[in-house]
């Protein structure tokens, strides 16, 4: 008679052994958790101390020279901004690229602490919302559309302004100046590029 039963003991060290390397592998998956969330907030930090420190908005492709090349920028740019959600500043997308600013219903609760810009008026509204909107424009092209003559003065304040610039020359006779508007304009506007 042979004898090919186990003890007991083997069997409960067998499953002893199973468990502790089932406990292992949980541990280690959950290391490997904590490591990839640690990654993952020490790129968030990284990407709001570039946002922070930048005069201008940053695009993707900027922020990504900073970043590892593992990381999934968009998925780092979209959590971000639920972070941000609801909070006195947002992450938002402007002039083609990244920048922090304040939360758009806390604008009237700030309007003390903004500098006094000139306004603009109606013809100088019309103006710059043609070029935004057909830019590169040329100023009979603005005047074909606005039915009246655009004065030089109008001009002169979005260019002080640093809104509008010349963007180059039509290749049609007399070779009109075209106007675009600039990085500044699309900075302090809530359109998009």
């Amino acid at each position: 008679m042979s004898n090919s039963t186990h003890s007991p003991h083997s069997e409960r060290s067998a499953k002893a052994l199973e468990n502790a390397q089932a406990e292992a592998q949980k541990l280690k998956a959950r290391l490997y958790a904590v490591n990839q969330r640690h990654d993952v907030d020490e790129q968030k930090r990284l990407i709001e101390a570039l946002l922070f420190a930048s005069r201008e908005p940053l695009s993707l492709e900027v922020l990504r020279e900073f970043l590892s090349n593992s990381c999934d920028l968009g998925a780092l740019i979209v959590s971000l901004q639920r972070d941000y959600a609801g909070r006195g500043i947002n992450l938002v997308f402007v002039a083609g690229g990244y920048r922090f600013q304040t939360a758009p219903d806390l604008e009237s609760s700030l309007v003390h602490l903004k500098d006094s810009a000139r306004k603009l008026s109606q013809a100088a509204l019309e103006t710059l919302a043609i070029i935004a909107y057909h830019q590169p424009v040329t100023r009979p092209e603005i005047e074909d559309i606005r039915g009246v003559a655009v004065s030089t003065g109008t001009l002169d304040l979005l260019f002080e302004q640093g809104w509008i610039c010349i963007k180059g020359r039509r290749r049609t006779p007399g070779r009109p100046s075209t106007y675009g508007t600039t990085h500044a304009f699309w900075r302090i506007s809530t359109l998009r590029a």
